[in-house]
């Protein structure tokens, strides 16, 4: 008889579409009898193992939003909280920009001699104030097509005060 060896599988961090086939396989290897993977949906272990997907899913969600509602507030702090995370085995997304490439074009005659450029970390944002990305690139306008090329990243910058 083959001996089963159960692996340390842990569940934190994955939602439904990676725990639902995972268990299934779990389940497979655990029975010698029964496989969950080519069973009729309305098997009663089907379902339960179903329900404990969704439950993990929704156990995990509720960790993201809880470490996103209570995160720190200044980078000592952060450095604290991943190491806690850390060792907890949590280990969640943290929030990253979108960083774009942007092209900026210019309404209105610019003399030939003069170069416009706009300072690093310049707001841009929509009519409608829905959009806002903050210029990362040097941006510097070609005089012949009233354009720009630069790179921006989504959001504002904010202004820290770090140790008074």
């Amino acid at each position: 008889m083959n001996e089963l060896k159960l692996s340390n599988t842990s569940f934190t961090n994955k939602d439904f579409q990676t725990a639902y086939p995972e268990l299934l396989q779990l389940a497979k290897d655990l029975s010698y009898n029964w496989d969950p993977t080519i069973s009729n949906e309305s098997d009663p272990g089907v379902v339960l193992i179903k329900e404990l997907a969704i439950t993990i899913d929704k156990i995990n969600y509720n960790a993201d939003k809880n470490a996103l509602e209570n995160f720190p507030l200044s980078v000592t702090q952060e450095k604290f909280a991943r190491q806690i995370f850390t060792l907890g085995g949590y280990f969640p997304k943290w929030y990253r920009s979108a960083v774009s490439n942007i092209q900026l074009v210019w309404q209105g005659d610019i003399e030939k001699d003069v170069v416009v450029t706009l300072p690093l970390f310049t707001e841009i944002k929509d009519s409608e104030d829905n959009y806002r990305y903050t210029i990362i690139g040097q941006p510097i306008f070609d005089l012949e097509q009233n354009i720009c090329q630069t790179t921006a990243i989504e959001g504002t910058c904010v202004h820290l005060e770090i140790n008074n």
